[in-house]
């Protein structure tokens, strides 16, 4: 659904951009009201519901308050890079005789509140997902308990009184099971 929806967002922006700078129909480059809202309204609102739901989010959810410092300070970089894109770049443009502009410290602004976003959620996650793509399929943790009935049963393998040391029962050595018994484990729970 995030792909679609962000495709369908993608080609009516494509549409209103292309149509705006070509004439067609209401739109007109002299006025581009429609294209201003989309590019300033709506993704400033979605910037703005997007922190609004990550505070919530820290507050009402995790004890550690550090991840707030990251939002802060991801904000802090956007902000500080649209002055300089928007406000300053016509002079730091003439004073770089016009090698680079404020597009320039705009950029890099923004890429460091993009950094931020992702210290952020490397803040308020537990495992280390960076490093285990590829090496490790499942770092995460089990969250549930072995039950009564199979702690009473020896666990995850199965070692009871009648089936450990002998050929029978699902923690012997039988053809049919693994070193362990781990066949007959899945066999007789699932």
């Amino acid at each position: 659904s995030i792909r679609i929806s962000s495709f369908v967002v993608f080609l009516a922006v494509a549409f209103l951009s292309i149509a705006t700078f070509q004439k067609i129909g209401p739109f007109d480059p002299l006025h581009p009201v429609a294209l201003w809202v989309v590019f300033f309204v709506f993704n400033g609102a979605a910037l703005f519901i997007y922190v609004i739901l990550q505070i919530v989010l820290v507050v009402n959810t995790l004890d550690d308050r550090w991840p707030l410092g990251d939002i802060v300070f991801g904000i802090g970089f956007f902000a500080v890079g649209q002055v300089i894109l928007y406000v300053f770049s016509l002079d730091i443009c003439n004073f770089a005789k016009h090698y680079i502009d404020g597009l320039f410290f705009g950029t890099i602004s923004t890429l460091l509140s993009v950094m931020m976003v992702y210290k952020y959620w490397d803040s308020i996650t537990k495992e280390d997902l960076e490093f285990s793509v590829g090496s490790k399929q499942n770092v995460w943790e089990v969250k549930e308990l072995l039950g009564e009935d199979e702690m009473a049963n020896g666990g995850l393998y199965g070692h009871h009184q009648q089936g450990y040391g002998g050929g029978g029962g699902y923690g012997g050595a039988s053809p049919a099971s693994g070193a362990y018994g781990q066949a007959h484990f899945y066999d007789e729970r699932y």
